[in-house]
């Protein structure tokens, strides 16, 4: 009663202020509440902001966040207040769309695209205020307002500076209102600060708690003496607010929303008076700190112990027990023609809703029974109630006519009513009947009433009757005969609770396991297995923008005409339908069917259903609006393994990247649960990827340029525009094109090297093959001149035997025999070496080691060269045993170092050295810094007789007869020199370890 009274006060003193109507309670809007276990940093919420990306921002005793409608981000403030307190008290968007947060530490912090930085502000920042004009201003608790100019720097406005500042307020005609904690109200413009006059001198004393300044220019002031409201120099008090205002809000139809600092809020309405929602209704406990109308016109609040809390309003308008409706299921629904509601409960009577107001009335007032099954207009406003015990008739507001159960009926329960032509059609439990002019008429078929409960009862265009029954089908009654449809047999069940024809004629059939349509020829059925998200159908409803809307056990949804039509003639699935539940502001999600009329579309548009605890209240113009709603994504993260990447030039990774995840978000507030996302990987894939979560994750991407793409769409709206991220994969240094050109490049260069190559050796192998036969020819004659010339030679050494014998003791002629024999002597060496030289004189060959042997003639290639040449040897190699006569051996190494020797003769250096080659190979290298061998001699070098000495200084056979003795061990002689640069004589020969079989010498 006191809470009526201080309504009844408050009007009276607000008689004549411009407030706008409600409309819609409190207790109407969708609450959400969040609290530290749901992602808040603290209970202590004291300003809450918005800025164009749609993003809430939350500032409390312990740090910022960021909320999108579904998670709560909290901003990492470390590296800006190191380890001072995380204490916001205050928020502003910049006309850039910055978030600005006043710290109490103190300092003032600017979030935009760049990382959180703190700006030069030295004063803990409890008020902010960013105005229209660009001014920022700033208060704290005890030293001031400072107002920074646009460009400027912040300035001290002196007569604020030792006073207590509690709010800041935008003012219409420029510059802030300032609320003080001990000194009231005074405002403050181009940084200067001025008295406002009053009728009243309180307002210079007032502790202020809010300030607001509505759009007709009232200006309402939250205080602890009181609510008032102040213009045009007259402050009026708001009695009816007993608690302090330490909150203020105008929404977006004009309503002023209080904010209590004993918890609780209230809205001012036209003609209503206040409309409270307090702890007790459900709203979180604790002192209100901030209130913020967001671009959805919904209601944050911001609580000191209570969270954080959203009131928004649904899909669907509850009419519950808040709203004066009997705490009990609702059953028929139906608007008369004056545009009242009415509404039959389950045991709480009969309301009558004219949209503001409530009243029911029950078994007290006359009516027969508060259980109300059905509902149907008569003439003249005349309204008839079905009910548990009979039908009573509401005339002229009053209960005037009752039929029971000794008027005719064969059951007292009147489930289903239709009154037209004069006549009531009355549908009960046990059969079908007409009341006219009194009399009662049951209609049977084939001499048998209906014994299924009639469910509902339904006029064609074509003037058929039809009566639908729990569990034996459909009636319909034509040319006063009550006969069975011949779809009737095609019914999904025989528990048929409605009927809605189109305009075209077809016939749409709600039942227990589906719907049915029948075009006036063919019927067909239609069922969960084709889409339908509720088996039970109790209503069918056309809302004239395109959808059909349906309730069941699971709530109501709606399907596009198109869409239904489709399925209904070709088959296949529903691709979408759109469920609405109590997440949607439905008091329950389960509807109430059986009873006339289920549900009803009023003449505004407006549809009606009955719920399990009252009634839900759609409009589908709004949910057409809200269809065409867009969100917006935006990629909150990227990142690459553990690795956090920034996305301002894009992402670029190197060959091989680590797992690639994407964190996305849209921030939605009204239907978050409904925001869809798909995504995709352009340059990769051209296919769209729904996503059921807000995050995206690639492996192992290939080397090359994409563009990662993000959408969101509500529910089957359209798509908004794609976010797109920008992704480049290094290619590895072996997947560039300039490795590919210089790996061609080299490519060709080998090519063409090892062609000429190629040639060379071809060349060569052909000079060596010309020169070995030249040499084969060579050794040919060489061993034919030789073996005739042994011959020759033999004859000449038998003779001078002979005759050395002979004349034993004459000295004359052994002096000159000796000359001879020793002559012949040198020419059979000569032989032996062009034998040698053409193969045919065969060595003593045995296994030795070439280091040894080399080792062992050192001593004799000592005496061969002069001191003015430096001799090395170095066979400090073991490279094995080679199979070669050591005397001949010995022979080329004498033969190629007397040659060296030769090529020296002003001097220089001689080195002998041992060493390993391939496997199974060794050389003797014979190196010179002597005058070289021209290219030209080179060719000649090994052919007998072919000498580069002076004549007399040798015989030219020492390289040939080394060149034979070498090819008889398997080996060759390589030569290389230049002009000027010395020569080197490699012997390459073939060797085996100590101890294997000489047979296996390569």
């Amino acid at each position: 009663m006191a809470l009526r009274l201080n309504i009844a006060v408050s009007l009276l003193l607000l008689s004549n202020v411009a407030i706008a109507d409600c409309g819609q309670m409190l207790s109407q809007y969708r609450m959400k509440a969040w609290q530290t276990d749901d992602g808040l940093p603290l209970d202590a919420v004291y300003a809450i902001a918005q800025t164009p990306d749609r993003f809430i921002w939350i500032a409390t005793e312990d740090g910022l966040a960021r909320f999108d409608g579904t998670e709560f981000q909290r901003v990492d403030l470390g590296l800006v207040l190191g380890d001072a307190p995380e204490y916001m008290q205050s928020l502003a968007v910049t006309p850039d769309g910055d978030l600005l947060a006043g710290s109490v530490s103190p300092g003032l912090l600017q979030l935009g695209a760049d990382d959180p930085a703190l700006l030069s502000v030295d004063i803990p920042v409890r008020q902010l205020l960013q105005a229209p004009d660009g001014n920022l201003w700033m208060g704290s608790r005890s030293e001031g307002v400072r107002v920074w100019p646009e460009g400027g720097e912040p300035t001290v406005l002196e007569d604020t500076r030792s006073l207590q500042i509690s709010v800041l307020a935008p003012r219409s005609e420029g510059g802030v209102w300032i609320g003080y904690g001990n000194a009231g109200v005074q405002y403050a413009k181009e940084q200067r600060v001025y008295d406002i006059s009053a009728n009243d001198d309180i307002l210079e004393t007032l502790s202020v708690l809010s300030l607001m300044e509505d759009s007709s220019g009232g200006l309402w002031i939250g205080a602890r003496e009181g609510f008032f409201r102040f213009e045009a120099g007259i402050l009026k008090r708001v009695a009816g607010v007993e608690s302090n205002v330490s909150a203020l809000l105008e929404d977006a139809e004009g309503a002023i929303w209080i904010g209590l600092a004993d918890g609780g809020i209230g809205r001012l309405c036209a003609n209503e008076g206040i409309d409270w929602l307090l702890p007790e209704h459900g709203l979180p406990a604790g002192p209100i700190k901030a209130f913020l109308k967001d671009a959805d016109d919904s209601v944050w609040i911001g609580m000191h112990g209570g969270g954080l809390v959203h009131l928004s309003r649904g899909a669907a308008l509850p009419l519950t027990a808040a709203q004066g409706l009997p705490s009990r299921p609702a059953l028929p629904v139906l608007e008369t023609g004056n545009g009242v509601i009415w509404i039959g409960t389950f045991g709480g009577g009969l309301v009558r809703y004219d949209g503001r107001n409530t009243k029911v009335i029950t078994e007290r007032d006359g009516l027969t029974s508060n259980w109300v099954f059905s509902l149907s207009e008569g003439e003249n406003g005349d309204l008839w109630v079905g009910t548990r015990e009979g039908i009573s008739l509401l005339r002229e507001g009053s209960l005037d006519h009752v039929i029971a159960m000794g008027d005719g009926l064969m059951n007292t329960t009147a489930v289903a009513i239709l009154y037209e032509s004069g006549g009531l059609w009355i549908g009960s439990p046990t059969g079908f009947a007409r009341l006219q002019d009194g009399q009662l008429r049951t209609y049977t078929t084939s001499g048998k009433p209906v014994t299924s409960a009639v469910t509902q009862i339904f006029r064609r265009r074509d003037g058929t009757l039809l009566i639908a029954t729990d569990g034996d089908g459909v009636y319909q009654l034509k040319n006063d005969v009550l006969e069975r449809p011949i779809y009737n047999k095609d019914l999904p069940s025989p528990l048929v609770f409605a009927f809605h024809e189109q305009e075209n004629g077809d016939l749409w059939v709600m039942t227990a396991r589906g719907l049915l349509r029948h075009d006036g020829e063919t019927s067909s059925t239609m069922t969960t297995a084709n889409g339908l998200p509720d088996p039970h159908l109790f209503s069918m409803l056309d809302d004239g923008l395109g959808y059909f809307w349906f309730s069941g056990n699971r709530g109501v949804f709606r399907v596009t005409h198109d869409a239904l039509q489709s399925v209904a003639e070709e088959g296949g699935q529903l691709e979408y339908t759109e469920r609405f539940t109590a997440a949607d502001g439905m008091p329950r999600t389960e509807t109430n069917g059986g009873f006339q009329p289920t549900a009803w579309r009023s003449n505004d548009g407006r549809l009606w259903y009955p719920t399990s605890d009252g009634v839900a209240v759609f409009d589908p113009a709004s949910l057409v609006a809200s269809d065409t709603r867009i969100p917006q994504v935006y990629v909150d993260a990227v990142h690459a393994g553990e690795v956090s990447l920034s996305t301002d030039a894009g992402i670029k990774l190197s060959p091989n990247p680590p797992p690639l995840r994407f964190s996305y978000t849209a921030p939605e507030y009204l239907n978050s649960q409904r925001v869809n996302y798909r995504y995709r990987m352009l340059g990769l894939e051209d296919a769209w990827y729904p996503a059921t979560e807000r995050h995206a994750l690639y492996h192992g991407l290939p080397a090359g340029n994409f563009t990662f793409n993000v959408q969101a769409r509500i529910d089957r709206g359209p798509w908004s525009s794609s976010t797109e991220i920008p992704v480049t994969v290094r290619r590895h240094l072996l997947q560039t094109p300039l490795f590919w050109g210089v790996l061609a490049l080299l490519a060709l260069l080998a090519a063409g090297t090892f062609y000429h190559l190629y040639q060379q050796r071809r060349r060569q192998r052909e000079m060596q093959q010309q020169q070995a036969q030249k040499l084969e020819s060579i050794g040919l004659l060489a061993s034919g001149v030789a073996h005739d010339f042994n011959n020759v030679l033999q004859v000449i050494i038998g003779g001078a035997e002979t005759l050395q014998l002979r004349f034993t003791d004459n000295a004359d002629i052994q002096r000159d025999i000796n000359p001879i024999l020793n002559a012949a002597a040198q020419g059979v060496g000569l032989s032996r070496q062009l034998l040698t030289f053409a193969r045919q004189e065969p060595g003593r060959p045995a296994a030795v080691s070439l280091r040894d042997e080399v080792v062992r003639a050192s001593g004799l290639v000592e005496r061969l060269v002069p001191s003015s040449i430096k001799l090395t040897i170095d066979a400090s190699d073991d490279v094995g045993i080679c199979v070669i006569d050591p005397v001949q051996l010995q022979q080329v190494l004498l033969n190629l170092v007397t040659n060296a020797r030769d090529a020296t003769p002003a001097g220089g250096s001689i080195r002998i050295e041992v060493a390993c080659g391939a496997p199974g190979w060794a050389h003797i290298r014979v190196i010179d810094s002597g005058v070289g061998i021209s290219a030209k001699a080179r060719e000649r070098i090994f052919e007998p007789f072919f000498t580069t000495k002076g004549v007399g200084k040798g015989t030219g056979l020492g390289l040939s007869v080394s060149y034979g003795i070498v090819n008889n061990a398997g080996g060759r002689i390589e030569v290389a020199s230049r002009i000027g640069s010395g020569t080197t004589f490699d012997v390459i020969l073939p060797t085996k370890k100590a101890g294997t079989d000489g047979a296996s010498l390569p």
